[in-house]
Formats: C-alpha cells, structure tokens, sequence
C-alpha cells in the first residue's frame, strides 16, 4: 500500500481583557422580609480572536488523501468581542413558616460583535427565583434569552462541497462488480 503523511497547521491567537466587582449592598438595600442585602456582579470582558488554518498541497487536492473525505481549503479571519453583564440575587423573604428562604435572581448581558468591520449588538437576559420550603428541599425556575458569538471557526470555515464516499473503491479493482455488491 501507499502512505502519504499530510499537514495541516492551525494557528489561533487570543486576547483577552477581564475585570469583575461583586459583593452586597451592605444594609442600605435590604428586603424587610430576609433582613438580607442584595448581592450583585457586575463584569466586563474583551476578547480578539484571529485564526488561520494551512494545509500542505496533498490535503487541498479532492481525492488525494483517502479517508479525508474532502480537500483541506486554507481559511483565515479575526473578530473582536465586548461584553458587559450584571447579576443579581435578590433575598425576599427568609425564616418564615413554609419560607425558609425566597430568592429572586435577574441577569443582564449586552454584547459589541466586531467581524471585518462590521459591528452587531446583542443582549441576553435571565429571570428566576428560588424557593425553599423546608432545610433540606428547594426548587428553582429561570427563564432567559440566552445567545452565543459564533467562534472564529464557525465565521471563517469553507464551504466544502467536494465530499464522497468515492464512487469505485481504488483498492476493490475488479473484484467486485455492482450486480454481486447487492447480493449480500
């Protein structure tokens, strides 16, 4: 048999700025039903992105690496990526018969997507709460509209339209025809 070794070199680099506050309000927002203060976070994030993928000439070429389905296309692209975001926990209503504790939680997240030039803005948000009835069982519901950027593969891969199951197997020759292929 022929083995031939192909390449193909990925290369991404990130950079990413990240700061976050988080903490209560002490007493001066506090439920008169928890007696608790309000937890909030509040975080901003950068990121840039670039990536590019090379592949050796064997790759690139329909057919010429059995078992790679379709050819390697070079592919290259960068996007920035700036987000804001706050969070809250809010008690409402702690020790009390059936309440051991009643939280409300809110979310927001708004996004700055950069790809060549082009700038798009987004948000996300959450909603829920959690209630406690006795020590040892709580529930929990949320709601939220929640997206995600695309990553840098997603925005820049090819199109690749060249895969195949190759219609004649280069290593069958004559041994099988297609009237006898059907017979199993």
């Amino acid at each position: 048999f022929i083995n031939q070794s192909t390449i193909q070199r990925v290369n991404v680099t990130q950079t990413v700025a990240s700061g976050s506050l988080s903490g209560d309000f002490g007493n001066k927002f506090v439920s008169p039903w928890a007696g608790l203060p309000i937890n909030l976070a509040l975080n901003v994030e950068e990121r840039k992105v670039s990536a590019q993928t090379r592949a050796d000439a064997p790759s690139q070429i329909q057919g010429e690496v059995l078992g790679s389905g379709a050819p390697a296309v070079d592919s290259q692209g960068a996007f920035k990526l700036r987000e804001y975001s706050a969070e809250s926990i809010i008690p409402l209503i702690k020790d009390k018969p059936f309440l051991k504790a009643l939280n409300g939680e809110i979310g927001y997240r708004r996004t700055e997507f950069t790809n060549s030039g082009v700038k798009d803005n987004y948000g996300s948000w959450k909603i829920g709460g959690d209630w406690q009835p006795i020590d040892s069982l709580r529930f929990r519901a949320n709601s939220q509209k929640a997206t995600r950027a695309p990553n840098v593969n997603e925005l820049y891969a090819p199109l690749v339209t060249g895969l195949s199951n190759l219609a004649a197997d280069p290593c069958q020759g004559t041994n099988i025809n297609a009237a006898d292929a059907s017979k199993a």
